[in-house]
């Protein structure tokens, strides 16, 4: 309340640059009608459908112990939402999304792990 839940399926790329390092994770909505992955989706009942989503984060490494992250991601949620209601959730939902990757790229059982 006061909007109905949303949901999405979404199909993730992940590729490096073998020169540069950069690490892009490209996230494209799968279309529930035409796309091929859409025997996947399931029913959306009680649900509205976020209508399209496209984005992707890109990691840039500077040092050993340090990397640059870009997060960039266009969504229209569909069914009927009040502008206050997702304007509320636009800076949010980057800053949250960031800081909670970094708790899981910084957690133990990654502290060893050299991917460059």
């Amino acid at each position: 309340w006061p909007a109905t839940d949303r949901d999405v399926l979404v199909h993730v790329n992940i590729a490096q640059d073998e020169t540069t390092r950069v690490v892009t994770v490209s996230l494209k909505g799968v279309d529930p009608v035409t796309d091929t992955l859409a025997p996947l989706v399931p029913s959306r009942k009680g649900r509205a459908g976020i209508e399209r989503l496209t984005g992707f984060f890109r990691f840039t490494p500077l040092s050993e112990t340090e990397t640059a992250a870009v997060y960039e991601m266009h969504m229209e949620l569909g069914g009927s939402l009040p502008a206050t209601l997702a304007n509320a959730q636009i800076g949010d939902t980057p800053y949250y999304t960031l800081l909670n990757l970094r708790k899981l790229a910084t957690a133990p059982k990654y502290r060893n792990f050299r991917p460059f």
